[in-house]
């Protein structure tokens, strides 16, 4: 067989010849960020330029908002890739771009190669602090000197809000936003120019005060005796600004008839009340301290000193009032207690209230202590009803409740942690032989006792036993008479079950206490 071919030479149009775009064009994600992207392609042989279009949507290319046209002279010889840095992108934001070539022979340009990406959302605003929030009112802060022009403030149920930033407070990163309502979520956007957003941070309002009565918001140089003297109002709510200080060497006495409130603002330090105390009127309302520091640490010229005070309440005058609350409140620092009634005269409590409260260093001068923590030892005093929950109280000379010359109608305790109560020859609630109709103990945990010589005694009360529900006590709560009935014995020390008592922390340090999940101040459980 022989084979044979022929050469056809087919004419060839050269005016149809193009370019090749490159096989590839990547945008991968590891090198897209909020602002930045770089786009890869390999090189192209017989490529004059390479020119690439970017636009502000998804393959539509219908804003194009840059065009970058790199020379194939300039690339090195020893490259494989090119790659091309995209700077000053907008976060969170859909991009297309288009890559063509155009030929060295003069040829016509390839046609386009395409890729999309979405840039990362940026994120230059700063969570926002305790200290930074307010009733109505919030500071949010970001990367100092960054290109921003405006904030949107946003809340379900408004229309969002723009506020335009000023260059002293781009430079500074930080913005003071006031009139928000209380105990709402906001979210605050950051941007660069309206499209630009840079950022966000949600956050909630605290909560507002009583809305009964008269309320005053003081400033932290306002004098509270002066406002109470000369207020007419019976129901009055004075709002204490976070991190401010009163402190007085005066008693204030309550006028008639009145009801006063005193609430700390939330979301920074507690407000601090550091007075001579308080005397209660001949008749009175409630008296309620809310989210406040009381401390018996004196100051001078703003500044604490260890000198204590003797009382919150010394109570000697006639009265009869309604109740006295606390509610989240740091009770501290007292020589003898935060509350006493004493004397010849009829004084008559019908609540005292103890709820969400850390009380901690009263009457702790001795192996014996002088005073109780609630104190009453006289038959013309009583206090009708007395409740302490989801408290922590610790470092109390004397013990938790003296109440021996009258009976009381009830008491009830109800998660809280206790420790370091109840001295020499002490009982850690001592009745005498007065009767307490209703008498609850429940889900409390019972540390250790102040007592070197280990003789503190439990509850001593007429005609009730007192049984305790879902309680526990330590190793070292150490009595040596009328035992709490009902608890569970924990095998350890205090040590072993709290992290740090003798510092006030009182988080579970064994994980496999039996009421873990139930039983103390709730606080400790968070």
């Amino acid at each position: 067989m022989v084979a044979s071919c022929k050469d056809f030479n087919f004419p060839v149009d050269e005016s149809t010849a193009r370019a090749f775009h490159p096989s590839t064009l990547s945008a991968s994600s590891s090198k897209v960020t909020a602002t930045t992207a770089v786009l890869e392609w390999p090189i192209m042989p017989g490529t004059k330029n390479y020119i690439m279009e970017l636009s502000r949507d998804s393959l539509l290319f219908q804003n194009i908002v840059s065009t970058y046209t790199i020379s194939a002279d300039t690339i090195p010889p020893s490259w494989d890739l090119i790659d091309l840095n995209l700077k000053n992108l907008i976060g969170g934001t859909t991009y297309s771009a288009r890559l063509k070539t155009t030929s060295s022979a003069g040829y016509a340009d390839s046609k386009y190669i395409t890729v999309t990406f979405k840039t990362k959302t940026e994120q230059i605003m700063s969570p926002v602090l305790n200290e930074d929030i307010g009733l109505s009112y919030v500071t949010v802060k970001w990367i100092p000197g960054s290109e921003v022009t405006n904030l949107l403030v946003k809340t379900d149920g408004k229309d969002p809000v723009q506020i335009d930033l000023s260059d002293a407070e781009k430079a500074a990163g930080a913005k003071y936003i006031s009139g928000l309502s209380s105990l709402t979520t906001y979210t605050v956007e950051i941007y660069n120019t309206a499209i630009n957003k840079r950022g966000s941070v949600t956050f909630k309002t605290v909560s507002g005060p009583p809305s009964e009565g008269t309320i005053i918001m003081l400033a932290a140089t306002d004098s509270i005796h002066k406002i109470l003297s000369s207020s007419t109002d019976t129901k009055l709510t004075l709002v204490l600004p976070k991190n401010s200080i009163y402190a007085y060497d005066i008693n204030i006495k309550f006028k008639e008839g009145v009801s006063v409130t005193f609430w700390g603002e939330p979301g920074g330090a507690k407000p601090i009340i550091a007075f001579n105390g308080f005397t209660l009127p001949a008749a009175g309302g409630t008296f309620k301290f809310e989210n406040v520091d009381l401390t018996g640490y004196q100051y001078s010229n703003g500044v604490a000193t260890t000198t204590k005070r003797n009382y919150i309440f010394n109570q000697s005058t006639a009265s009869l009032t309604d109740s006295v609350i606390f509610e989240g409140c740091i009770i501290r620092n007292f020589v003898n207690t935060p509350f006493r009634t004493q004397g010849a005269n009829t004084i008559t409590i019908d609540k005292l209230v103890y709820n969400n409260c850390i009380a901690y260093d009263c009457s702790n001068n001795g192996s014996t202590g002088t005073y109780s923590f609630i104190s009453e030892n006289t038959a013309s005093c009583k206090i009708n009803n007395i409740r302490i929950t989801n408290s922590t109280i610790y470092n109390i000379g004397y013990n938790l409740i003296l109440h021996t010359a009258a009976a009381s109608q009830s008491v009830y305790i109800d998660h809280c942690t206790f420790n370091d109560i109840t001295g020499d020859g002490r009982y850690f609630i001592d009745y005498n032989t007065n009767a307490v109709a209703s008498f609850t103990l429940s889900n409390c945990i019972f540390g250790k006792t102040k007592s070197p010589a280990n003789t503190a005694k439990g509850i001593r009360i007429g005609g009730t036993t007192v049984t305790s529900l879902n309680c526990f006590q330590t190793s070292d709560f150490s009595v040596t008479g009328n035992a709490i009935g009902g608890t569970t014995l924990y095998p350890g020390a205090s040590t072993a079950l709290f992290k740090d008592p003798s510092s006030g922390n009182f988080q579970f340090l064994d994980g496999n206490f039996a009421g873990l999940s139930y039983a103390g101040d709730p606080r400790w459980k968070e």
